[in-house]
């Protein structure tokens, strides 16, 4: 039950009878904000709860490539004052993602992930009166489907490469033997069967994109080299730091940064990586 602030009115006057007359008004204000303080509007509930903020990322889990929505339009007030301003942040993602929630109000519509991931948006939301509800978190988690999936990310815009090798060796291999992000034609495991060779999903020069990804949708049985090195587009001067990730069965198992330096000839072995385990270790 609401109820209204005190107002208390005092008169008072005096009469002099030889000096004139005088009189004053003085109204004192008792009522206070619900987050304490006085209330200088005396028609505003005295007492009220804060808002509460509801939100949620629909979907909650997706593949890399599609977008979310961060949902807040079921945050509400209890004692029925609007919601005037829905505060939305980004306040986790993936190492490496320059993602960015779109714009919006109540909901954050199109939400694009770049890695694979969780991202978390937390929300808080304002009332008409300035009370201010405790924060929401909305958790996405973008999971890749095959079982090995690799994201390489460059700190400047050069044109890197993830390489992916069967066995104990990265450099010195022939076609047959490598995948590399750029450029893909290997045929592993059982032969002529697709879901055992490795793929190059992406190279982030060639599409203007954020990852290279190199992805094996089944892995045959044994060990997978990764590593890491210059890509044939653009040549360059000086130091990037490339990050690498390395999923298994949709789980971010081992992710870790080397240096590659323009000169960079044979490409940097990272981890090894074994199936049908999907376990991931340092290489020395």
């Amino acid at each position: 039950m609401r109820r209204e602030p005190a107002l208390t009115m005092r008169l008072c006057a005096g009469l002099l009878a030889l000096a004139g007359t005088a009189a004053c008004n003085e109204a004192t204000l008792t009522g206070r904000r619900p987050g304490g303080g006085l209330d200088t509007d005396p028609l505003r509930p005295a007492e009220t709860a804060p808002p509460t903020a509801v939100c949620s990322a629909s979907p909650a889990e997706l593949k890399p490539g599609a977008a979310a929505d961060f949902v807040g339009d079921a945050s509400f007030d209890v004692d029925g004052i609007p919601i005037v301003d829905w505060r939305w942040e980004l306040i986790t993602r993936p190492s490496g993602s320059g993602a960015r929630l779109p714009e919006g109000t109540a909901n954050r519509v199109g939400f694009a992930p770049d890695l694979s991931g969780t991202y978390v948006a937390r929300l808080i939301v304002t009332n008409d009166y300035g009370s201010v509800s405790a924060s929401c978190d909305a958790t996405l988690t973008v999971k890749p489907e095959p079982a090995l999936w690799i994201e390489a990310i460059g700190e400047l815009p050069t044109d890197i490469a993830i390489v992916l090798a069967r066995g104990s060796r990265i450099d010195g291999l022939a076609p047959a033997d490598l995948c590399a992000s750029f450029a893909c034609t290997a045929d592993w495991g059982q032969s002529g069967r697709q879901p055992d060779d490795p793929r190059a999903l992406r190279d982030a020069v060639k599409n203007d994109e954020q990852a290279d990804i190199v992805a094996i949708p089944a892995p045959a049985d044994g060990s997978y080299l990764v590593g890491v090195g210059n890509g044939p587009e653009i040549a360059f001067i000086g130091k990037n730091e490339v990050l690498v990730r390395v999923f298994a069965f949709g789980e971010l198992v081992i992710e870790g940064s080397v240096p590659i330096n323009g000169s960079t000839v044979a490409p940097v072995p990272l981890f090894k990586v074994d199936f049908p385990a999907g376990t991931a270790t340092t290489v020395p």
